[in-house]
Formats: structure tokens, C-alpha cells, sequence
């Protein structure tokens, strides 16, 4: 297991044990994983452990809080834009979704 693995482990409940032997499944694949829960439940913490645990670990893990972005940004924060695409658009803007790529997008 990864470091922040081997801390969580030590002492937990059963259901966090469970969950950690599942991210030691998933890290190694190619699959998609989606993460939910509830604010303060650990979705960060579990994104980071799969991304550390994968062939990905040397590339960037992008993380994105969807619940601050607004309507009207969404796009350009994912997709990013070129300069002058908007208003606001005074420079060349790459998405999340290029940032990670090869990566991890959490």
C-alpha cells in the first residue's frame, strides 16, 4: 500500500479497510473511477492514493471543486480558451482536462 494507505489502515474501522483494499485493486488498471461522498469524508484523500498507487504517479493530479464553479465559467476552467474568447480572456488558458493529461483528474 501507498504511505497515506499504510496510516489510514492502521487502527480503522472495517469499512476503511475495505476501501483501501479496493484502491489497491483499482490503482494499477485503466479504469475510471468515481469517487462519492459527502464534504469531509475523505474523496481527496482516496483520489491521491489510487493516483499515487497508479503508473500515473509521476504525472500531475489535477484536482477540480465543481461545486465552486459557477455556470458561466465551467467551460473554460475544464476546456480552457483562448485570449479574447470573453471579456475576461486576456491570455491563452489551458483546461483541466489538457492540464491532466496523462495524469489524474480529480
Amino acid at each position: 500500500m501507498g504511505r497515506v494507505a499504510d496510516k489510514l489502515v492502521q487502527g480503522a474501522p472495517p469499512t476503511m479497510i475495505n476501501v483501501m483494499n479496493i484502491v489497491r485493486k483499482i490503482a494499477p488498471t485503466e479504469a475510471n473511477v468515481l469517487i462519492t461522498g459527502e464534504n469531509g469524508t475523505g474523496k481527496e484523500l482516496i483520489a491521491r492514493e489510487i493516483h499515487n498507487l497508479s503508473h500515473r504517479s509521476g504525472e500531475l493530479m489535477v484536482s477540480v471543486d465543481m461545486g465552486s464553479l459557477t455556470e458561466s465559467i465551467i467551460e473554460s476552467e475544464l476546456f480552457g480558451h483562448v485570449k479574447g474568447a470573453f471579456t475576461d480572456a486576456r491570455d491563452d488558458r489551458k483546461g483541466k482536462f489538457e492540464l491532466a493529461d496523462g495524469g489524474t483528474l480529480f
